[in-house]
């Protein structure tokens, strides 16, 4: 993890269920929020979300969430890019739970209360495993901050 963060700059990434950061980073609590959403995005999505949050990367708006952008989702945060999206819930709990909260998490929560619901989205997996090994699928990962 720390070559593939060297190569990166050093920012964290998220790999499905994992979320990789070199060993010597100092995770603040909203790139973490950010991450988790990406996190969130490989349990209703699959692994498509990866190439979806790089194509927003290199070929689409990235990390770049405006007002209008909010707006043309029409309430529907599927509208966003997947990077988008993770900008949009970070934004969400720093303005609502972060260290300098503001009422501007307001405009975000429609879209950002989405990532709790996972509703109409069925993942399909095919996998042949041998009868010995067991193998659990992860639960859905839930983000809840307390007095809501």
């Amino acid at each position: 993890a720390d070559v593939i963060n060297w190569l990166n700059g050093q920012r964290p990434f998220t790999t499905m269920y994992i979320i990789n950061f070199s060993s010597s980073a100092d995770i603040t609590m909203s790139t973490l929020i950010h991450e988790l959403t990406h996190v969130w995005q490989a349990v209703v999505a699959g692994p498509v979300y990866m190439v979806q949050a790089l194509h927003s990367q290199l070929f689409g708006k990235g990390y770049k969430l405006s007002d209008k952008d909010v707006e043309q989702a029409k309430g529907k945060l599927k509208n966003l890019e997947r990077e988008q999206q993770a900008v949009l819930v970070e934004r969400y709990w720093s303005n609502r739970w972060g260290d300098h909260p503001t009422d501007l998490w307001k405009k975000y929560e429609e879209l950002a209360k989405q990532v709790y619901k996972a509703q109409g989205i069925e993942l399909v997996y095919s996998v042949s495993i041998p009868s010995v090994l067991k193998v659990a699928r992860p639960a859905p990962i839930m983000l809840t901050a307390s007095g809501t």
